[in-house]
């Protein structure tokens, strides 16, 4: 969870839907949004894609989870710059190589497009669609 005004960031741990206790991470700009959680660096760990909302650049923030607490470790190189108008709907396998690829859709087009990512390098993209956007698009399980 993040507070969007003081950037204050910190980990629910559930079990079972039921909170088990929590951590705070790290303050950061309100400028710099998660965007999505997914295991970049195949590590069986979740990492946290951050994404600067003026600039548009986004990078992955590698997580560590031992001994009931989570540690934050090193950052990816910058993975994208792109218009800040483009969101990650998802992070998700969506060419079913095991590993997780961006989703992303222009909040004011409603064009839809897939990164195909190996880590956090870009492999290739697919136009997938253009939908009205004032339709929301619900991520895949």
């Amino acid at each position: 969870m993040r507070n969007t005004t003081s950037g204050l960031a910190f980990a629910w741990f559930l079990d079972n839907g039921t909170p088990v206790g929590s951590q705070v991470l790290f303050t950061i700009s309100a400028a710099w949004k998660v965007e999505a959680v997914a295991d970049f660096n195949a590590d069986g760990q979740p990492d946290l894609l951050f994404r600067d909302s003026a600039s548009g650049v986004g990078f992955a923030w590698y997580t560590q989870f031992s001994g009931g607490a989570l540690s934050l470790g090193t950052t990816s190189p910058a993975m994208y710059l792109i218009d800040p108008v483009w969101e990650v709907v998802q992070a998700a396998d969506w060419n079913g190589d095991g590993k997780p690829d961006l989703l992303f859709r222009s909040a004011t087009a409603g064009v839809v497009f897939v990164w195909y990512l190996d880590g956090t390098t870009l492999l290739g993209t697919d136009f997938i669609s253009q939908v009205d956007p004032a339709w929301e698009i619900v991520p895949r399980r």
